[in-house]
């Protein structure tokens, strides 16, 4: 019984240090941004995504498959989008998402508002 007792607890520890606290946006999408592939642009597409003359995204880290895009149509109004290409969704446009993301990839003005992403201090 006590064995038991024992194997439980290191299988109950390994799954609590497992479900720690997801990744904040820029830790998620923590690299460079970069040119859109083609199954972004598809997905942007489908889902009725207009507006975006120019746009870069960022691969998640810790989930394949899943993209934050930042477009713009002119270098100075930002929008950010979610993206999931393997099940073909898109969430967005999300302002706030854009700034939890580090800001977009050219500039830092969003929605015509100059936005300071530098740290404190």
């Amino acid at each position: 019984m006590k064995n038991a007792c024992v194997g439980f607890g290191l299988i109950a520890c390994l799954f609590v240090a497992s479900c720690g606290e997801s990744p904040t946006p820029e830790e998620e999408f923590s690299g460079n941004w970069s040119e859109p592939t083609m199954e972004v642009i598809r997905t942007l597409t489908s889902n009725g995504v207009r507006g975006c003359g120019e746009f870069y995204q960022k691969k998640s880290t810790t989930s394949s498959g899943t993209y934050a895009v930042a477009c713009t149509r002119d270098q100075r109004i930002w929008k950010a989008y979610m993206v999931w290409t393997a099940i073909d969704e898109v969430m967005g446009p999300d302002d706030m998402f854009l700034v939890q993301l580090g800001g977009p990839p050219f500039g830092i003005d969003i929605n015509g508002k100059r936005v300071d992403f530098s740290p404190i201090g």
